[in-house]
C-alpha cells in the first residue's frame, strides 16, 4: 500500500466518526447475514468450482450412489467436525470469519498421509479450497442491491470506517467516497476484498521444513491456508491511519464515535482498540446492540477499552436520531 503524503482537507475537519458494520446494511433491508452466504455457497459451489476449473470430490453413499463436495467442505466440514455439506444450519456459518481459523490440522494430516504425493495432493486441495471460498464470497457480495432512494438522514461533519463491501453510504446517504475508509475492501475492486480471522498474520517459516519430516511439511502447508485466510489486521490498521491522516482527519476534534451494526467481535477487535486509544477519553461512544442478551458483553468490552462516556442503543434509528432530516413544511396557499 503506497501513499504520497499530501494533506487533503475536504470541507470541515470531521467531528463525528462512524464505524459501519454488517448490521447497518441489514438495517437498510439487505440480506448480508452469513446465513445467506451459507445458502449461496451450497447452491453455487459446484457451479463456481467448475468455472474455476476445480475438481469436486465424490463421496460414496449406500447402493453405489455418491454426491459431490469441494475441498473446502473436506477441510472445514468433514475433517474439522462440520457436516459433510456444511449445511446452512451448521454452527460454522454463524461466525464464518472466525471459523476459518479452526482447522483440525492433526486429522487433516492423518487423512492425507505423509508421502510426497500425499503432500502434493494436500497442497492442491488447499489451493482449491481457498480459491473457491474467495470466489464464492465475492460473487455473493455482488448479489447485494442497495435499495433505491435516499435515506432520511444527513450524516454531515463526519468520517466513516466501513467494514462492509457495499456502496450503501454513497447511494443511500449521499456520503462522498473520499470520506470513507474500507478496511475490508470494496466490492467494486475485487482485489481489495479481505475476509477471515486474525490468528495467523505472519507467513509460515519454511526454512527448516525439509529437515523436520513430511508430517511437519503437512502442518506447514495447512498453516499457510490459515495465513491466506488471515485478514492482516495490523497492516490494514496502519493503512487506515495513514489514509485518515492524508484526508485531514484530526482525532482531537472527534466528539462522537458511532458504532453502527458492528458486534466488535474478536476478529476485528484490534481496530476498536486503536480507536479507543485515540478517543476513549475525549469522545462519546454511541454503540448499537440489537440483542439484549449481548448488552452485558458490549458493556464489559467498552469498559475494557476504557471508554469513559458511552451510550448503548437497541436500534440504529435511535443511535442516529439527531441526524434525521426533519420533514419539509408545506407552503400554505
Amino acid at each position: 500500500m503506497e501513499h504520497d503524503i499530501k494533506m487533503n482537507f475536504v470541507g470541515n475537519v470531521p467531528r463525528n466518526l462512524f464505524v459501519i458494520g454488517n448490521g447497518f446494511d441489514i438495517w437498510q433491508g439487505m440480506q448480508t447475514s452469513y446465513k445467506y452466504f451459507a445458502k449461496f455457497y451450497n447452491n453455487n459451489k459446484l457451479r463456481i468450482a467448475k468455472e474455476l476449473g476445480l475438481e469436486p470430490l465424490q463421496i460414496s453413499e449406500q447402493k453405489g450412489k455418491y454426491y459431490e463436495i469441494t475441498h473446502f467442505d473436506l477441510f472445514y466440514g468433514i475433517i474439522s467436525g462440520g457436516g459433510s455439506k456444511l449445511d446452512e444450519k451448521d454452527i460454522f456459518w454463524s461466525d464464518f470469519e472466525s471459523a476459518l481459523a479452526y482447522l483440525d490440522i492433526d486429522n487433516i494430516n492423518l487423512y492425507y498421509g505423509k508421502e510426497d504425493s500425499d503432500l502434493e495432493d494436500m497442497r492442491i486441495g488447499i489451493d482449491q479450497a481457498y480459491k473457491l471460498i474467495r470466489r464464492c464470497f465475492i460473487e455473493w457480495n455482488k448479489t447485494f442491491e442497495v435499495p433505491a432512494g435516499k435515506a432520511q438522514y444527513l450524516l454531515n461533519n463526519s468520517y466513516f470506517i466501513n467494514f462492509n463491501y457495499t456502496d450503501t453510504l454513497q447511494r443511500r446517504f449521499g456520503v462522498s467516497s473520499k470520506k470513507i475508509y474500507y478496511p475490508h475492501g470494496r466490492i467494486t475492486d475485487e482485489e481489495s476484498i479481505v475476509f477471515g480471522h486474525d490468528s495467523r498474520e505472519r507467513p509460515v517459516d519454511t526454512q527448516y521444513a525439509s529437515y523436520l519430516g513430511n508430517r511437519y511439511i503437512g502442518e506447514m502447508q495447512l498453516n499457510n491456508l490459515l495465513y491466506m485466510t488471515d485478514k492482516k489486521v495490523r497492516l490494514h490498521i496502519a493503512d487506515m491511519m495513514l489514509t485518515m491522516f492524508e484526508y485531514g482527519f484530526r482525532w482531537e476534534r472527534i466528539k462522537n464515535v458511532y458504532i453502527l451494526g458492528h458486534s466488535m467481535g474478536k476478529v476485528d477487535i484490534k481496530y476498536f482498540e486503536r480507536l479507543a486509544k485515540e478517543t476513549a477519553f475525549t469522545a462519546v461512544w454511541h454503540v448499537t446492540c440489537f440483542d439484549p442478551n449481548e448488552k452485558p458483553r458490549v458493556t464489559a468490552l467498552l469498559k475494557n477499552l476504557r471508554v469513559q462516556n458511552y451510550k448503548i442503543y437497541s436500534t440504529i434509528d435511535d443511535a442516529i436520531a439527531s441526524f434525521k432530516l426533519k420533514p419539509k413544511k408545506r407552503k400554505s396557499n
